[in-house]
């Protein structure tokens, strides 16, 4: 199955790449984790492509992540493919559709008890569906999350404010998240977890000249949240209860670099393990075709 998704996925970047309205970006993602119980670092990288026309826009995403983790309680390093696929279709000026399909395949957390005695939850082989609706600057995206013990339904509501000042670009986008676990008593991981999380937050970003610049705060408490547009699946048990982001970025014609930085602070829900703090270091290169 995994290398049926490849396959389309690299399908899906060829074809792209030969086309007008295409844009192409690659990401290296460093992140570590202090006062965790399981991990300590880790790695990701990812290859997103976009194809746009007049009323459609095909978006697609290959996610591989590498964590080290402490041996024991976990008896290997983490290894985490994630594909994404993302179809919107605007019905008019004002008006789109947008439908979203995320497959997660997890090398670790498959369940049962590992060599260490460790219960593991199963979070692998999750498929994660999603359809949406956008009016102007308002999106509404309902999200339903298959795992193998329970399920996960998010609804994500956001509204974006443009202003446009002397010699600059500004917006800013409102977010709030409702989060709620079905049937978490099917899985003993989650026993210290709560069946409904609810965050709110918002971004502002500003475009001056080449440059442009960004910042993020997210507070209240989420668990198997569904982040950036629906390209971050946090499929682990763990509870975040404040994100803050900054990045900054620079155009040069058709290229495009940007970095950003995450800082986050969680529990991990299984251990009952307290201020977790998560930071991350993100490089973005996009060029435009």
């Amino acid at each position: 199955m995994t290398k049926l998704y490849t396959l389309l996925f690299v399908l899906f970047f060829g074809i792209s790449l030969s086309a007008e309205n295409t844009t192409l970006t690659l990401s290296y993602d460093n992140f570590t984790f202090d006062n965790s119980k399981q991990k300590y670092e880790g790695q990701r990288f990812s290859a997103y492509g976009s194809y746009a026309t007049n009323s459609n826009k095909l978006e697609a995403m290959y996610e591989r992540a590498v964590t080290q983790t402490y041996q024991p309680p976990l008896d290997d390093d983490l290894k985490v493919n994630k594909y994404y696929l993302l179809y919107t279709h605007k019905l008019n000026k004002n008006n789109a559709l947008l439908f979203e399909y995320i497959y997660v395949d997890d090398n670790i957390m498959i369940g049962g008890v590992n060599k260490y005695g460790k219960l593991l939850p199963k979070l692998d082989n999750t498929n994660i569906y999603a359809v949406g609706y956008r009016y102007k600057e308002l999106q509404l995206v309902e999200y339903f999350s298959d795992y193998k013990n329970f399920d996960v339904y998010q609804s994500d509501i956001k509204y974006k404010i443009k202003h446009k000042f002397e010699g600059f670009n500004a917006n800013m986008v409102l977010i709030g998240k409702y989060i709620h676990i079905a049937d978490k008593e099917n899985e003993i991981a989650l026993k210290n977890a709560l069946s409904n999380y609810y965050t709110a937050g918002a971004k502002v970003h500003a475009a001056f000249g080449s440059y442009h610049f960004g910042a993020a705060a997210l507070f209240g408490k989420r668990l198997f949240g569904i982040m950036f547009d629906g390209f971050r699946v946090q499929h682990h048990p763990m509870e975040i209860d404040r994100t803050y982001m900054a990045g900054v970025g620079k155009h040069f014609e058709n290229f495009e670099l940007h970095a950003k930085y995450v800082y986050q602070r969680a529990k991990e829900v299984p251990l009952n393990n307290e201020n977790v703090i998560i930071q991350n270091i993100i490089l973005n290169a996009t060029y435009h075709f």
